[in-house]
């Protein structure tokens, strides 16, 4: 008679097998899925590239002899990394920021260079033969006249591409063997526990068949699954919402570093482009040297402005996660009196007038010199928003068990719909005056995160063409 296995041995492979599909069937799509990512983004990036180059080199290519585009487009390649190359509606290369043009093949049958030509955004993964490796290509037109154009295109090495997915891969390798071991582990604990039962059962079945019938099988099997159920659904609820922050910390981070990156190359490129004109030439103008040199000195004060703020932030929200912000009893009048010295020359450039109602009695538990900058960004923010000949008044009072500061302007308001994004970071509701103005879009969240750091709130009221108020809710001393 063929003696059957145990459960326990049917069960363990069993479940080991349908581990290892489901690890490699996961590793397969999420590889899939994160080359195809891999591919799309560096696509677009590489378009997002072509757009800047071809603006970048569009005098260039207007003006000048080939000779010095050829060395422009070396300084240009060598400084983002990228490869550079301008083809005539002919398909002569022009110039190339690796290889030398004349040794170089006719480009028109090119198949990013005839969309091109077509007036299309042209693309395409193929061997370079000058390169001699496969290559990721976008070409974009541009237009010298009403009948001529010329083609600027970027390319990559397709090694440079799959790196990522490569090392994906490998990270995928190997968190799935461990995977599978820890697994190995678990599946063996958990189906002796599932067998178990079964086997406290079995010995009770024998001892009633020998007539022990005062024996009683404890109460086995459905107490532990309900408690295996139970925290199975602890640790999914648990591990959901930690999946939903780190999510959403994920969106954040990586909205923030494309609203940084963004606020960043705006000047930058800007300063590049007058340096790249000045050396080019304009140097021998006086006047316009003056101009260009007047318009890099306004973005690099808006770039020592962005880094200042985003070093603030950053101080603030580390100093407020390690609790190492210190509050003591202060005279509010003697913050808000400070903080008005500090923005009255710029009320007095807008001929504006700022007034104060302030208790002179009121003392809060609060940090002075944060408290202080606080103030600061909400009066310049009053001014920066409102009229020549406006108002903007500061008032101070007890209320209850909190202390509110006003900050009211005669200024453009805000629409109701932007109220809840506005102390977002890098968020603006009139992003041509705030830019022109100086703004840095963080103001506004720093106000926030020193307020909460200080265990306030901040609140608004606004009316489109009437004027907006921020109120400030601190602690009073006690």
């Amino acid at each position: 008679m063929r003696t059957s296995k145990r459960l326990l041995w049917q069960l363990y492979p069993i479940s080991l097998i349908f581990v290892l599909i489901a690890v490699i069937a996961f590793g397969v799509l999420a590889y899939g899925a994160f080359t195809s990512f891999a591919k799309s983004t560096t696509a677009r990036n590489l378009e997002t590239q072509t757009l800047l180059v071809r603006d970048l080199l569009r005098p260039a290519i207007l003006t000048d002899d080939d000779t010095r585009l050829q060395a422009r487009c070396r300084s240009i390649g060598a400084k983002i990394d990228t490869r550079i190359t301008v083809i005539g509606e002919s398909g002569t290369v022009r110039c190339d920021s690796l290889h030398d043009p004349a040794h170089m093949d006719n480009h028109a049958d090119r198949p990013e260079v005839t969309a091109a030509l077509e007036g299309q955004d042209g693309q395409s993964m193929r061997y370079s033969a000058t390169a001699q490796m496969e290559m990721l290509y976008n070409a974009l037109p541009l237009r010298l006249d009403d009948t001529h154009i010329a083609i600027v295109r970027t390319s990559m090495p397709m090694v440079t591409l799959l790196h990522s997915p490569r090392l994906f891969a490998l990270t995928l390798a190997v968190a799935g063997v461990l995977i599978l071991a820890l697994t190995a582990i678990f599946a063996w604990i958990a189906t002796r526990r599932i067998a178990q039962p079964l086997g406290v059962i079995q010995d009770g079945a024998q001892r009633f068949s020998r007539g022990d019938l005062s024996y009683r099988l404890p109460r086995i099997g459905s107490r532990e699954c309900q408690t295996i159920v139970h925290s199975l659904n602890q640790m999914a609820t648990e591990i959901e919402s930690r999946l939903q922050t780190i999510r959403k910390l994920e969106q954040m981070r990586r909205e923030f570093v494309g609203n940084v990156s963004h606020e960043l190359m705006t000047p930058i490129t800007a300063i590049i482009g007058f340096v790249e004109t000045l050396r080019d030439g304009a140097l021998d103008d006086p006047d316009r040297a003056q101009d260009f040199l007047r318009i890099i000195g306004r973005h690099a004060k808006r770039l020592r402005a962005i880094v200042g703020d985003l070093l603030s932030l950053s101080r603030i929200e580390q100093d407020e996660e390690s609790n190492d912000i210190r509050l003591e009893s202060i005279v509010l009048g003697d913050i808000i009196t400070s903080a008005i010295e500090i923005c009255r020359p710029k009320a007095d450039d807008q001929q504006m007038t700022l007034l104060t109602e302030i208790d002179p009695s009121i003392e809060i538990m609060a940090n002075a010199i944060l408290t202080e900058q606080a103030i600061v960004n909400l009066v310049d923010n009053a001014i920066k928003y409102s009229d020549a000949n406006d108002r903007v008044w500061i008032r101070a009072r007890r209320e209850d068990n909190e202390v509110l500061i006003e900050i009211e302007d005669e200024g453009i308001g805000i629409p109701s719909d932007q109220i809840p994004r506005l102390f977002e970071r890098f968020y603006r509701v009139e992003k041509a005056r705030s830019r022109r103005q100086g703004g840095t879009g963080l103001g506004l969240a720093i106000v926030k995160h020193i307020i909460h750091s200080m265990g306030g709130s901040i609140a608004v009221a606004s009316t489109p063409g009437v004027g907006s108020t921020f109120t400030l809710h601190l602690k009073p001393s006690p």
